[in-house]
């Protein structure tokens, strides 16, 4: 493969033209309309051949499973709030801006799962459509179309159906570089506050922001001003936390309690992963230590190949280094996938036909295994 130079960014083009806003978008959004409802088909499936035998037709035998797994600590906050007395008050290891969207429509009748997977499908939807719009002002078409596709048919993409906060996290982290396109630094460190509130992992925009801002302003210190906005997001909800738990640090002692979580590094957590998984029998482990070396791969493929400017390199291996610094290497595969540049790196890839042909293959297929073992015998923690 010829190497690749980086490619300068520029502005993303106003049109003045009158034509709405989704003109040129027809591709991400068949691609989102597509994709979602091989994703909604798939979980149905599964859990129609996992239901009980005496239950009948309806939203719980198909679709219960989108209530599992950290869906059922969203749910609690979005109708609770952060009370000490629900999950031995673990719920505040969990950030707040996404059951915040969520609580108004849990006073809608049915289920309130169907309105929470509704919210991120909806939000994975605009993701696409700016990473579309980015990917196309930064390479061509091609790299575009590959980006969006690979993205929304990877074997993880299920979680942007969940009530999780990935689909609100990447539409932030994504909205916050393609503001800084236009020069609007408030407003992109606004969605940049808005991404830390959605998982706590947003904080790594802080220095790639940092970064991105001395590149073009050097050490003008009233250009970093607006950056200001991602650390005290963070520190306002800590504090909201404090007043609500008595716990300053009611965050991370809710993540060693119910989670496990103390300190390690990247190495150390893949190679445990990899042995609890070998000498366990741990599947969930191997899968996670798979991905994680795949999404490290790909990091390098986007900084020798790509040569992608720093704030970008930042921003994903940061994504990678702060889970893992708890020392959990399980949800790994889904941490990555709201890591947008790595995606670049696997459609740059993907310019090779054989490859572009193994991913169309091969990743809904793997979707399909990981939804069964996911939600059935529970052996993959996603």
């Amino acid at each position: 493969m010829a190497r690749v130079t980086a490619v300068a960014e520029r502005p993303l083009q106003h049109d003045s033209s009158g034509r709405p806003l989704w003109h040129g978008l027809g591709y991400p959004l068949a691609v989102w309309a597509g994709t979602r409802a091989m994703v909604y088909l798939v979980l149905a499936i599964q859990g129609w051949t996992s239901r009980r035998q005496d239950v009948g037709f309806g939203w719980y035998p198909l679709f219960r499973s989108l209530g599992d797994w950290d869906a059922t600590w969203y749910g609690w906050i979005a109708q609770h709030g952060y009370d000490p007395s629900i999950g031995h008050g673990n719920t505040a290891a969990f950030f707040p801006l996404y059951p915040i969207l969520w609580a108004p429509l849990t006073w809608l009748p049915g289920p309130i799962t169907l309105w929470g997977t509704l919210l991120s499908s909806a939000l994975f939807g605009v993701a696409l459509c700016l990473l579309y719009r980015m990917t196309q002002e930064r390479y061509d078409e091609g790299m575009a179309r590959r980006t969006v596709l690979y993205l929304a048919i990877f074997p993880l993409t299920f979680v942007f159906a969940l009530p999780y906060a990935e689909s609100l996290f990447l539409a932030c982290a994504l909205a916050t570089f393609a503001l800084t396109w236009h020069g609007r630094w408030w407003w992109a460190s606004l969605a940049g506050a808005a991404a830390v509130l959605a998982r706590p992992v947003g904080i790594a925009l802080l220095p790639a922001l940092a970064w991105r801002r001395y590149r073009e302003r050097g050490l003008d210190l009233r250009a970093y001003v607006p950056l200001l906005l991602l650390p005290a997001a963070e520190l306002s909800f800590f504090g909201y936390l404090y007043w609500r738990t008595g716990d300053p640090l009611a965050h991370f002692h809710a993540q060693e309690r119910g989670w496990g979580r103390g300190v390690s590094v990247l190495p150390v957590v893949v190679a445990k992963g990899f042995w609890d998984g070998v000498h366990g029998g741990q599947l969930r482990y191997l899968v996670h230590v798979a991905f994680t070396l795949l999404w490290c791969g790909l990091w390098y493929h986007a900084w020798q190949r790509l040569k992608l400017p720093a704030e970008y390199l930042v921003f994903a291996a940061l994504l990678l280094i702060l889970p893992t610094s708890g020392g959990l290497i399980v949800s790994m595969g889904r941490f990555g996938m709201v890591a947008f540049p790595l995606f670049w790196a696997l459609a740059d890839l993907g310019k090779d036909e054989r490859v572009d042909t193994v991913v169309k293959v091969v990743f809904p297929l793997m979707l399909t295994a990981l939804v069964f073992v996911t939600f059935g015998p529970r052996t993959f923690t996603p």
